[in-house]
């Protein structure tokens, strides 16, 4: 939850989004927090279903049983593209443009402008007589008609049902059903009653098929929340409970039902993430990557990366078709070494189902470019032609990690500097934290979770060989370089920041700097002490004002207290004091 409320604020301090490098999430503790997750997850179903349609196509004898769900998926995803593209902003501008030019004007107007008026008023809201229903007409180009509104709940429940229960959610005392009802805020209004409605109920399956690719194509290039590129054909989301560890009470689930019903026990709270359903997989297993990651000093922001994280995997090969199995979804050592199937193929996962980073790399390289591709899902051709066309270079295995090495740096020092202040590191002290990094089938970091004080247990033996040496390296940081304070750099103003084509120390320090760390490198080091909370584009957060004296209770003696000038700073809290 910590993690998630640092990151939603991420936008003034950081130029990374958020959305980028976390699967998007939701604290479902509070009335709002689960209307907006329950919203979500409608729309993300809906373009779960229009994928499924474009990319595997509907067999003849199931169109009837899909189009009610295909029907609903575009509407809410027609109504979410116009939201996003700001096209109801626009329209409503239109409207009250030429409401009040009509009523200025309106005197010196012919029956035919009236007419003319009347006619595109009726366009707009879908009041023409026949609209569309004409046996013999001709159906009109569903890219061309005014957005929707949003699905009522009851069409939404075509897609994915939800339904009340008695339960009383910890968050409201409103049932479900009331949550439910008050989700999208649209009234009793149905998206079917609208022109693009009625002209998708009476559109052929192809050409709804068509629509949908069209419309998720636009919303893939422009509404990042959906995070399309992780995103597949089920819609699952994994809950986990706030405050517990080592994978305790994780679950991963694609029913809206059984999720609310979850998360609306008063005992707990949970936080729903949306689910990587596009991984990258080792030999069919699924794996996340561990990384340590040292903050020595809070400000300046002084930040460290082992420079060997290691490769966890799951005990049972990759599938969606059975989400309640934790060997096939889980890859915490801490649930897998529990489950039968642990260490049941060591051959290929290695013992204790880790890897190390150069093991990684090795599988990498040894793919080459055409096997890589084919891992992918595509061919060498096809592989350059999307480079081209994204302005990119054709990658080769190795800068495939160099570059997945230097995005990992990246958002670890973009979610640090989001949460610098909220954090527990004492003023003179360090803390220890434990990344979790998934990779997707294009080699795109994502983080998961940080842990902070992760477990160094000895767990297997890869694990202990690393434990013993970061640890010495770790005394070397707080005692030969003074936390990192003592180290220079050749950045004299501003953070120092390793290059891509350099990702080590070399590519920062000065000459006679320490650089046996014991496998720590310097990813982060500010030139000096932050005076006042920075945004992302320089705009210092301080407050300058006069301190008010308080005045004297009556009845006391009047003490003198004169005012002072003063420019009270965010320091350790990262909060103007007013």
């Amino acid at each position: 939850v910590g993690l998630l409320k640092a990151l939603e604020e991420s936008g003034s301090v950081s130029t990374l989004p958020s959305v980028s490098y976390f699967p998007l999430c939701f604290d479902c503790s509070t009335a709002d927090t689960l209307r907006a997750f329950i919203a979500m997850f409608r729309l993300s179903k809906a373009l779960s279903t229009v994928r499924h349609a474009v990319d595997k196509g509907v067999p003849s004898q199931d169109r009837l049983g899909v189009r009610p769900a295909l029907e609903v998926s575009l509407m809410g995803l027609r109504s979410r593209l116009a939201h996003v593209m700001h096209e109801d902003i626009d329209n409503k501008r239109h409207r009250h443009r030429r409401r009040h030019s009509s009523k200025k004007g309106r005197s010196g107007k012919g029956k035919a402008h009236e007419t003319q008026d009347a006619h595109e008023t009726e366009a707009e809201h879908g009041e023409g007589e026949g609209e569309g229903e004409g046996e013999g007409d001709a159906l009109p180009d569903l890219g061309s008609l005014p957005a929707p509104p949003m699905p009522h709940s009851q069409e939404w429940g075509l897609l994915c049902p939800l339904t009340g229960t008695p339960q009383t959610l910890s968050v409201s005392s409103a049932p479900l059903a009331q949550m439910v009802d008050d989700t999208q805020g649209t009234g009793t209004a149905m998206a079917r009653d609208s022109p693009y409605g009625k002209a998708v109920c009476a559109a052929p399956f192809d050409a709804l098929v068509a629509e949908g690719a069209r419309v998720a194509q636009a919303l893939r290039h422009i509404d990042t929340r959906l995070q399309y590129s992780i995103s597949g054909y089920k819609n699952s989301w994994v809950i986990k409970p706030a405050g517990k560890s080592r994978g305790r009470g994780i679950f991963v689930s694609d029913d809206l039902q059984h999720i609310c019903d979850q998360v609306g026990r008063p005992e707990e709270t949970f936080v729903a993430q949306r689910y990587v359903e596009r991984p990258l997989l080792v030999h069919d297993y699924k794996f996340d990557i561990r990384q340590w990651v040292v903050v020595s000093s809070l400000n300046p922001l002084v930040i460290w990366a082992y420079d060997t994280p290691y490769l966890r995997f799951c005990s049972t090969k990759f599938s969606l078709e059975d989400l309640d199995d934790p060997s096939i979804h889980l890859a915490n050592n801490s649930i897998q070494k529990h489950l039968p199937e642990y260490g049941q193929d060591a051959g290929i996962t290695g013992e204790g189902n880790m890897w190390d980073w150069d093991g990684f790399r090795e599988w990498v390289e040894s793919m080459g470019h055409a096997e890589y591709l084919k891992h992918m899902g595509q061919t060498q051709t096809e592989g350059q032609a999307e480079a081209e066309a994204e302005g990119g270079v054709y990658a080769s295995p190795e800068s495939l990690i160099k570059g997945l090495r230097h995005r990992m740096m990246e958002i670890i020092i973009a979610s640090i500097s989001c949460g610098r202040f909220d954090l527990t590191c004492p003023a003179e002290g360090f803390e220890i934290y434990g990344y979790d990094f998934l990779v997707d089938r294009d080699m795109v970091p994502w983080l998961l979770e940080i842990n902070s004080s992760p477990t160094l247990e000895h767990a297997t033996p890869l694990v202990t060989r690393h434990i013993q040496r970061m640890t010495k390296g770790l005394v070397s940081i707080l005692v030969d370089t003074q936390r990192g304070l003592g180290v220079k750099t050749k950045a004299r103003t501003g953070p120092a920041f390793p290059s891509i084509d350099a990702p080590h120390l070399e590519s920062i320090l000065e000459e006679g700097a320490p650089r046996d760390m014991g496998g720590w490198d310097l990813i982060y080091k500010e030139s000096s002490k932050m005076t006042c909370l920075e945004t992302a584009f320089g705009l210092k957060m301080g407050v300058t004002g006069t301190e008010i004296p308080i005045p004297p209770i009556e009845g006391q003696r009047h003490r003198h207290q004169p005012q002072h000038h003063s420019t009270h700073q965010t320091g350790q809290t990262g909060r103007a004091q007013l």
